[in-house]
C-alpha cells in the first residue's frame, strides 16, 4: 500500500470522486457527443477536478521541502488546518448523495416496465 510522508495511506481524494460522479450523472442524463453545451459541462468538470487535485497536491504536500512555501504547505494540509476541512467534507458528502439520488430518480423515471403476458 502506498503511503504519503505523514504515514497515512495514499488514496483517491473525495474531490475527484465527486467531480467524476458529476460527469457520470451528466453522461447518464444527456449525450455529450451530440450536445455542445453538455460537452462543455463535462469538459469543465473534468478540468476543475484535475485542478482541485493538482493544486493542493503540489502546493500542499510537495511544497513542504521548500522553506519559502512552508505557509502554503500548512494551509493546504488538512491535518494542520481543520477549519476548512470539515465544511468541505460535509459539502462533498451532501453533493455526492444528491447526485446519487438524482441518478436513481432519473433511471427509475425513464425506465419502462415490461408487462408480462400471461397465457
Amino acid at each position: 500500500m502506498l503511503r504519503n510522508e505523514t504515514g497515512y495511506a495514499a488514496g483517491p481524494k473525495g474531490r475527484e470522486i465527486r467531480k467524476v460522479s458529476g460527469v457520470l450523472v451528466i453522461k447518464l442524463v444527456a449525450d455529450p457527443d451530440d450536445d455542445l453545451r453538455v460537452f462543455s459541462w463535462v469538459t469543465n468538470l473534468v478540468t476543475a477536478g484535475s485542478l482541485l487535485y493538482l493544486v493542493p497536491l503540489i502546493l500542499g504536500s510537495q511544497s513542504s521541502s521548500i522553506p519559502a512555501l512552508r505557509s502554503l504547505h500548512l494551509f493546504f494540509t488538512t491535518q494542520t488546518n481543520l477549519t476548512w476541512a470539515y465544511p468541505i467534507l460535509w459539502i462533498s458528502m451532501a453533493s455526492t448523495a444528491l447526485m446519487g439520488v438524482y441518478a436513481v430518480w432519473y433511471v427509475i423515471g425513464t425506465t419502462k416496465t415490461v408487462k408480462s403476458e400471461e397465457s
